[in-house]
Parts: structure tokens; C-alpha cells; sequence
């Protein structure tokens, strides 16, 4: 190996010129993709500064892309045919053809080979393939006790070479040796400069192949990361919560900032970054850029830079265009379809945006697990939506599946893809001005549709599905690493600000879980051998003198340390790491200040005194006019009204709805409707206590069979996609057994009735308030009425009682009935229609126990009983028409509202 040059220094902030001016003539191969982009931008700084305003583009790339170009530029030259070099991704194709032809050989029985995962072994298999090349371990080295692992991998290894070289292919973890046997003829040129940076370990492989460069005359520069030099001072640290730790380091990396922003760069290196990141994030926020919390931040402003990759796949770009490849199949989730019905990217969203919420709540009520885009054509249609748009879009869509061949090869499919999302997205949405991270999402995007087409040069054809899943494996592998941004305070992992220079550093969550890790070895190597050739993370030991070299290099580049590791994060607990020594607690009497940042909540509510008051709970009176025909919603509005005033006023004047809730089958709401349904026709033909024990009652449950199917078939006919024959039955059977168990109750528990009226619709005037509402069921027991209230959930006539019940509903029945009808109302009655809680629940005995509790005997006969039922309800009334909107909820009244962000109660 030839002299190791070190340097310092590879921040783009503080890149010296000895980095970047004299290797502009060279090629620089840099060890990984964040070098590459910090050493591109140190030169054109450089450039830059020295007042050019043009320069050539250094020629700086990574290893593997280093590899293919020498490769291409060797195939342009030679007048011989050369062998085909593969991506990693058409080798790892044909690393899953190998495996799965020897495992489908293997298993004569399909469900056996459904257990193997062939992608993840291809994977682990390629893995171990290019670690043999690159520590030069031949299958011979292998002994004769190995594991059935390995047996398998030797195996599939001698099948996947075979296949190479039957085809003239060749991949890049074997490209080296082509390089080492051939270098005469690979690298004509003498003298070439070519600059090696930031390689983290050596591999026989790389060292034999420089070696073999400076032989041939090229001049070969190593430039590797400084080790050695000690910082001038380190403090340890001790926190007992995460939070703590990263609050403090948020306020110590602003009071260094603040000392000397045009001097001092900060370094935050986090174990496990994705673990804290959004913590971090926000923290660092509001401590170094307070005004984030009142004000829309970008994140080129802020003064601070995480340098985590984000998945491909969790991309709003990506997000999108993944949903809209998902309609090609017949049925997509329910959720999916949704989300491409209300994305910003599809034609004309812009114009239907409100009509394009509607129906995505109406598919949320088409049930089951899959919709389909007829189903949506359909639901448009009936619906009569103005979403004329987006049915030409699906209608587009629904053309081109159909001319769809079922088998294709991969460059098809890509094309495919890219017609199938023309077809849907806006030219409007497209054509606007991308932002950084959106452009990089944009460009890797379009890497992965080029490196699926590519998959066709090694693979026949295959049908949609295939690809369809191939193409979200390509994606879930891709991650987007965010360019460096030239700000004072870097935040990133060991391995992505290894080698660069600070003035202060901050090492956190420097935990016995996090460093120095888990051993990763590779099952298909005995592990032996990976020892023996100190293969990083095969064991403790190389995973620990990885750990130490990187913490050295990351040590020797800063004058000032802190190191630090939390003892809790909620319920986990933590030890600190073994590279921890001396720690002491923290305190406030500790070495550096750490200044109070401006916390705008706090200046707010200092200044609360001064400010000017007003009253937002009341709003506008309703006029008794057609605001009331707006505004109304009948005896639901009083019911709310009553639960809480703000609540009654959001639904009921602002129509702050619930987003529908998805059920698989029928939900709880229409499972209702449907009782009731039955019920109703139940009792038209048996409208006495008498015809309900007629014929020893058998005549009453097979009359309800009938009832309860065709009350589940009158929905059913409704619905866009009808139920499953499966599905309809077991309502009906849930339905007749409810039916018996509510026989059995009237039989045993009840005096002799008659139905008097059934889904009676009434007109109701409550102080001034007009409304119509309908009455599940009405019985005369003697001389006197009885209102029933049909419940399918959790009911109790408790709620029914006090100046403010938490449903009304029961005193708006009576008192209704009563205006209308002028009979006498002895009582109302919950009939709880729940499997397995049927029960009747008279509300007399809790009105009268609460009567007599406050007010004497007040409630001895109906008719003071319906006096005091019409003072409640006028005041509840009164409030809803004048407007009053308090934030007053009655207990437990905010477990299911959906309000709370609106009302802020929790604020």
C-alpha cells in the first residue's frame, strides 16, 4: 500500500482548497454519496471565492460509479466484444431466478416454497457473494462441517456464476478482479491521477487492485479521515430523560453559535438518529430558530441540519404515484382509492375539490376491503357529484387497463407506468417549481422506473402484478440523503460526519443498546471465516474496533467534546455504552452556559394583560326564518345542544362533520337502521302483547326471519357492492336472535300492551325552535301512552334526566307526542336492542328519584312531570337560537367528539 496522506477537514463550510483545487484534474473516488456532494461543493466555494464565474465540473464519484465508467470507457475503446456488465439490480434479479428455480426443485409442495422468502435471501445471498470478493474467500476455504446455510449458498453461488458466464455477464463485485488479471489493457494511460477519499476500511480486494494501479503507473492519492489527535477538552454527562438530553444540547449548541457564528461550527452526533428525529427536530427548532414556532418555516432557513435519509416511499411525489399504479388492479384498498380521489396531483382537483371529499366519504361507506374504480364511476353517478373530471380520468384509466397485454417484459411495463400516470396527473401540478428535496425525490424516482425497465435485459416476461410488486421492492430500498446545507450546526449519525471538522461536538444517546450495537453476521459465511478476515459487524469484537475507529476520527477532528447518554426514554432503560468513563450527572453548575431562548409562549402569555379581551363563545342569533331550516337538525340539534353548547353550534351551524369511519360489512349506524327497519314491520303484524305469544311464539321469530331479510336485502339493494351471501346471513341470523331475546322479555317482564303507532313522524315547536322528529314506537298500556326509543348501543335512562340530560331525545318524544296527539304520557322507555344486553328500561323510577332529590314531589303525576320535561327542553332550545357556543361539555361527553382540535378544550 503507498503512503496514507491524512486531512482534516471534508465539511463543505470548512473545506480547505488543498482538498479541492489540486485534485481538479483528477478523478476523485470518494468512499460515499454525502462525500461526494461535500467535496463538489468545497470546490465550487473555492472556485467561487476566487472570483471565477465559470469552472469545470470536478469529476468526483463513488466507488461502484468509478467502476462502471473505467468499465464503459474500456468496452468504447476495445474493437472486441466485452462482457455485459449488470446493475446491482439485474444481478439481484437473477440472484432470485437461482434461488427459486433450486427451492421450486426442491418442494413438491406449493405451500412449502410459499414459506421461503426469495427476496430476502436473494438479498443476504448477494450480500455474502460480493463480501467473498471483496475479502477474497474462495468455496474451497469453506470446510467440510458447515452449515445447511451455506450448503444452500454454495449451491446457488456455482448455479449463479454458471449463468454469467454461459451469457457473457459480468456484476460489479467481480468488476475488481477483471481489473486486476486485465489492467494492461483496462488502464492504457499512464500517469492518470486518481484520488482515493474517505474509505472507511480497506478490503483486500480495494488494496490489491491500488496496488496494482501504481504498478501500472498511475498516480494514486489515499486520502483518509485524521485519527489521533486528542480534543483539548471532554465533559461526559449523565441525563435521567432523552428529552432532557436533547433540550440541553439543543441550548449549548445556540450559546456556542452565539459566541462566534462566524467561527465556531457544531457537530451533534446522534446513536440511533431515526429513534429522535422528529424530537430533535422540533426541539432545535424552537431553541435555535424560535420563530419556527410562530411562522412557517422552510427548511433551508433554519440553522441547522439533520442529515437523515428519507425512505423513497414515504415521499408525498412517490406516495402518489405508487397510489395511482395501484388502480391498474381490479380492487385497491379502500384507503388507497381515497387518497388518489383527494390528491392535488390528479386533473382537475383543483375545480372539484370539495366534490372529491364527498364521494371519498361515500366510498368509505361502500364496505369491505377492496373498491374498485366502477364502483367509484358508479357512486359518482348516483350521487350525481360534480366530478366530471376525474370520471374522464378513471374512464382513461379503465381504456388502458384494457389494453393491457397480461404478459409483458419490463421495459414495457416501465413505459406502461409512466402512460398510466400521464394519463392521471395535472400538467398544472407538474409544471410548477419543485423544491430541493422534491426534486431529488423526482430524480430518484425516475432512477428506480429506469433501473425496472433494465430488469427486462435479464428476465422474460411477466405479468402486471409481478412488476407491480418488484417496483415496491425497488422503492422501499431507495432512500433520499439530503444534500449538506452551509449553516452552523450539523446534526447526523457517526458514520455521515465522520472525518469532518468541528470546533465543538456533542456525542449523544451514547447507550450500551446503541454503541457498540448488535453483531450482524452474514448466515450463509461460517462465521469462522468472516473472523478470520475481520469482516466488519460479524462479531463483538470487529463490531467494537469499527465503533472505537470511528470515534477516534471523530474525536481527532474537534477541540471541545461533550459525550453524553440518557438513563430513561419512557419505559426503555439504558446503560451507558463501555466507551463512557468518568460520567458525572448533569447539573447547571457544569462549564459552558446555556442561555434562555426565547420561548414565544411564554413572552405571549406575559403580555396576556395587554392585550385586548373579547367573547368568541356566542355567536349570532338564529332569526325565525329560513336560518332555522339551515340551521336546524331537529331533535339531534337539542340532544348535542345539550351534551355541549359549542359542540351543538359547530355541528349543527358550522357542519363540522365526522369523517366516516371504515367498517368491513355493515357498520353500526346502518346495523341500526336495520333493527329498526324490522322492528317496525315486526309490529305491524303483531301489534299486541297477545299476538306476540300466539302460536307459542315460533310464528313471531319466523315472521322476523322474513322481516330481518328483507330489511338487510332493502339496504343491501342500496349499496354499491352488495354484501357476500355469507355476510346477509349472518345479519339475519344476529337479527332474529335479537328478535328472540326481546320476545322473551315482553313475555316475562311487561303488562299487556298495544301498539298504538310506529315510526310516528311528529311536528314539534320548542321555544320557538320547529322541528319534525319520528318515534320508534308508541304502546297504550290502559288508558295511558307509552313513548319507546329503539337503542342498538349503549343506552341508560340516567342520561335522560336533570336540567341538562345527556340525551333529550326521550323528553323531545313525549313532549312532542304530547303537543301533538294531547294524550297523557305515563312514561318513557329505552328498548336496548344489543346482543346479549336486552333489556327495557323505564325512565319513571330515575325521574322520580332525582325529582324528589331536588325538587320535593314535583314529579308525582304526568303532568308535572311534562312541565318540568318542557322547561328543560325550552332552555336548551333558547340557548341553541341565541346562539350560544361556551366550550362546556358535561362529563365524558368528550371521549367520542371529534371537536376537540376545533374547541381546544385540552388548551
Amino acid at each position: 500500500m503507498p503512503q496514507i496522506e491524512t486531512i482534516q477537514t471534508l465539511l463543505p463550510s470548512t473545506v480547505d482548497e488543498s482538498v479541492a483545487r489540486p485534485h481538479s484534474g483528477a478523478t476523485v473516488v470518494v468512499g460515499t454519496e454525502r462525500l461526494k456532494h461535500l467535496i463538489e461543493d468545497g470546490y465550487n466555494l473555492s472556485m467561487r471565492d476566487a472570483g471565477n464565474t465559470a469552472w469545470p465540473t470536478p469529476d468526483v464519484c463513488t466507488w461502484n460509479v468509478w467502476l462502471k465508467n473505467t468499465w464503459r470507457d474500456y468496452e468504447d475503446r476495445s474493437g472486441e466484444t466485452v462482457p455485459q456488465l449488470l446493475s446491482a439490480g439485474q444481478a439481484k434479479q437473477v440472484w432470485e431466478r437461482t434461488i427459486a428455480k433450486d427451492v421450486s426443485s426442491q418442494y413438491s409442495d406449493q405451500f412449502e416454497y410459499l414459506l421461503w422468502n426469495i427476496t430476502a435471501t436473494a438479498n443476504r445471498a448477494k450480500t455474502a457473494y460480493g463480501l467473498m470478493c471483496s475479502y477474497i474467500i474462495q468455496p474451497s476455504d469453506f470446510d467440510d462441517q458447515i452449515s445447511q446455510d451455506a450448503e444452500h449458498f454454495l449451491s446457488w453461488l456455482e448455479s449463479y456464476q454458471l449463468e454469467l458466464r454461459k451469457r457473457d455477464w459480468i456484476d460489479l463485485e467481480a468488476l475488481p478482479d477483471r481489473f486486476i488479471d486485465e489492467a494492461d489493457a483496462i488502464f492504457e494511460s499512464e500517469g492518470a491521477r486518481i484520488v482515493f477519499a474517505g474509505f472507511d476500511t480497506w478490503t483486500p480486494q480495494t488494496q490489491l487492485l491500488v496496488k496494482v494501479l501504481i504498478q501500472k503507473g498511475c498516480d494514486i492519492e489515499i486520502l483518509n479521515h485524521a485519527t489521533g489527535r486528542d480534543p483539548s477538552r471532554v465533559q461526559k454527562f449523565e441525563f435521567d430523560k432523552t428529552n432532557d438530553e436533547i433540550d440541553t444540547c439543543a441550548r449549548w449548541a445556540r450559546a456556542v453559535v452565539e459566541l462566534n457564528p462566524t467561527v465556531h461550527k457544531v457537530g451533534i452526533v446522534v446513536a440511533r438518529l431515526s429513534d429522535v428525529h422528529q424530537r430533535l427536530y422540533r426541539t432545535f427548532s424552537a431553541v435555535l430558530n424560535p420563530d419556527s414556532i410562530m411562522e412557517k418555516r422552510q427548511t433551508h432557513e433554519l440553522s441547522f441540519h439533520i442529515t437523515l435519509g428519507t425512505a423513497l416511499g414515504q415521499t408525498p411525489l412517490v406516495v402518489d404515484a405508487l397510489n395511482l399504479i395501484e388502480l391498474i388492479r381490479p380492487e385497491v384498498d379502500v384507503s388507497v382509492m381515497c387518497a388518489v380521489i383527494q390528491s392535488d396531483r390528479i386533473k382537475g382537483w383543483d375545480e372539484e375539490v370539495a366534490a372529491r371529499s364527498s364521494l371519498a366519504e361515500k366510498i368509505v361507506g361502500i364496505g369491505g376491503t377492496g373498491v374498485s374504480i366502477e364502483n367509484v364511476l358508479t357512486v359518482i353517478q348516483n350521487n350525481h357529484l360534480n366530478c366530471r373530471s376525474l370520471a374522464r380520468v378513471l374512464n382513461s384509466a379503465q381504456k388502458l387497463r384494457s389494453q393491457m397485454p397480461t404478459h409483458a417484459d419490463y421495459a414495457y411495463w416501465g413505459s406502461f407506468f409512466m402512460d398510466w400516470m400521464k394519463n392521471c396527473q395535472s400538467e398544472k401540478r407538474e409544471n410548477r417549481k419543485f423544491g430541493v428535496d422534491e426534486i431529488q425525490a423526482h430524480k430518484s424516482w425516475g432512477s428506480v422506473l429506469e433501473s425496472l425497465a433494465e430488469l427486462g435485459f435479464v428476465s422474460s416476461r411477466v405479468d402486471v402484478q409481478t412488476v407491480m410488486a418488484k417496483l415496491g421492492r425497488l422503492v422501499s430500498e431507495v432512500s433520499i440523503q439530503p444534500r449538506a446545507r452551509r449553516v452552523p450546526v450539523q446534526i447526523g449519525e457517526m458514520i455521515t460526519l465522520a472525518g469532518q471538522s468541528f470546533t465543538h461536538l456533542w456525542m449523544m444517546g451514547m447507550n450500551n443498546q446503541a454503541l457498540p450495537g448488535t453483531p450482524r453476521p452474514n448466515p450463509f459465511i461460517p462465521i469462522k471465516i468472516q473472523k478470520s478476515k475481520e469482516i466488519p459487524e460479524c462479531s463483538a469484537e470487529t463490531l467494537r474496533k469499527s465503533m472505537t475507529e470511528r470515534i477516534d476520527r471523530l474525536l481527532s477532528g474537534a477541540a471541545t467534546v461533550v459525550q453524553s447518554y440518557s438513563a430513561t426514554d419512557g419505559k426503555d432503560h439504558f446503560q451507558p455504552s463501555s466507551e463512557l468513563s468518568g460520567l458525572q450527572p448533569y447539573g447547571s453548575t457544569h462549564g459552558f452556559h446555556l442561555p434562555k431562548y426565547v420561548d414565544y409562549k411564554t413572552l405571549l402569555s406575559k403580555q396576556f394583560g395587554q392585550c385586548e379581551s373579547f367573547v368568541d363563545w356566542r355567536a349570532k342569533p338564529l332569526e325565525l326564518s329560513a336560518d332555522i331550516e339551515r340551521f336546524g337538525g331537529g331533535a339531534s340539534a337539542l340532544r348535542i345542544q345539550s351534551l355541549c353548547p359549542f359542540r351543538g353550534f359547530a355541528e349543527h351551524r358550522l357542519k363540522a362533520r365526522r369523517v366516516e369511519s371504515r367498517y368491513i360489512g355493515i357498520s353500526p349506524i346502518l346495523r341500526g337502521s336495520i333493527a329498526h327497519r324490522m322492528f317496525e314491520k315486526l309490529y305491524e303484524e303483531f301489534p299486541s302483547k297477545t299476538a306476540v305469544l300466539a302460536n307459542e311464539g315460533q310464528h313471531y321469530l319466523d315472521a322476523a326471519q322474513v322481516h330481518a331479510r328483507a330489511a338487510v336485502e332493502e339496504y343491501d339493494s342500496q349499496r354499491v357492492r352488495r354484501l357476500s351471501r355469507e355476510v346477509a346471513e349472518i345479519e339475519v341470523e344476529r337479527l332474529v336472535d335479537l328478535a328472540r331475546q326481546w320476545q322473551n322479555l315482553e313475555k316475562e317482564k311487561r303488562d299487556d300492551f298495544e301498539v298504538y303507532k310506529r315510526e310516528m313522524s311528529v311536528d314539534i315547536e320548542i321555544a320557538g325552535f320547529p322541528f319534525r322528529s319520528k318515534i320508534d314506537r308508541i304502546d297504550k298500556v290502559g288508558d295511558e301512552y307509552l313513548v319507546i326509543d329503539y337503542k342498538t348501543g349503549n343506552c341508560s335512562p340516567g342520561d335522560a334526566v336533570g336540567i341538562r340530560p345527556r340525551d333529550a331525545q326521550l323528553l323531545i318524544y313525549a313532549y312532542g307526542l304530547h303537543k301533538s296527539e294531547g294524550v297523557c304520557i305515563s312514561d318513557v322507555a329505552y328498548a336496548k336492542l344489543k346482543r346479549g344486553e336486552v333489556r327495557f328500561s323505564p325512565l319513571l323510577p330515575y325521574v322520580k328519584r332525582y325529582q324528589r332529590d331536588e325538587a320535593g314531589e314535583e314529579a308525582s303525576t304526568p303532568e308535572r312531570r311534562m312541565a318540568f320535561w318542557q322547561e328543560t327542553l325550552e332552555t336548551i332550545a333558547t340557548g341553541f337560537m341565541s346562539g350560544n357556543a361556551d366550550v362546556d361539555p358535561l362529563v365524558r361527553a368528550c371521549e367520542y367528539c371529534h371537536l376537540k382540535p376545533l374547541c381546544r378544550i385540552s388548551d
